[in-house]
């Protein structure tokens, strides 16, 4: 079998070298009879071809040996040119100019906060705890926690005074009253609250 491979291997090579030993051999040869010969001989067809397709690869591996990386870094500057110095500063002072826009943001939320805080008497530690990054959150959450409140001393004074069976004087006249006493008196839960906090 070996043989048979050898054999039709030099019968190919054969083939092939035919069409170069041909055209060596003439003398004078003409464009129109080395157009034949390529028209009309298929090994010399197959052949050239070969030849074309090496030189192309060999060709193309050298240009992109030699020019690819950079064509490639053109067209990367060319799409996404590099910042100049001036957009650099231009970009950082828009990122200051951001910052301090935030923070004049929220020292306005800080402030307006505290205002509400003060105007419904809550405790001014609660600031931390409501504190959103709109003014709307900020109020919403107050909201909450002045209902929150009101719930909690409502049920601790149901409890307290359940388990006493007494009722509350209304009478606020007595100077000996805390001031818990008193805000209990007038039926303000929030001042019962802010007295419940002060005593402990």
């Amino acid at each position: 079998m070996e043989n048979n491979k050898d054999i039709q291997i030099e019968e190919t090579k054969a083939t092939v070298d035919e069409p170069k030993a041909n055209l060596i051999n003439k003398d004078n040869l003409t464009l129109e009879e080395l157009k034949n010969i390529i028209n009309e001989n298929e090994g010399f067809k197959a052949w050239l071809s070969s030849e074309k397709d090496r030189h192309f690869s060999t060709s193309l591996n050298t240009w992109k040996e030699n020019n690819l990386s950079k064509e490639v870094e053109k067209e990367i500057s060319k799409r996404y040119p590099a910042e100049t110095e001036e957009q650099k500063k231009l970009r950082d002072l828009e990122l200051k100019l951001q910052s301090m826009e935030q923070e004049s943001k929220l020292k306005e939320i800080k402030a307006n906060t505290m205002r509400i805080i003060n105007d419904k008497k809550l405790d001014s530690e609660i600031l931390d705890f409501v504190l959103s990054d709109s003014e709307e959150a900020t109020v919403s959450k107050i909201d909450k926690l002045e209902n929150l409140i009101e719930k909690l001393a409502t049920q601790r004074l149901e409890e307290k005074y359940k388990n006493a069976n007494t009722t509350p004087s209304t009478s606020i006249g007595d100077a000996t009253l805390s001031a818990y006493d008193k805000s209990m008196a007038k039926g303000d839960v929030k001042g019962m609250l802010l007295a419940k906090i002060k005593i402990k």
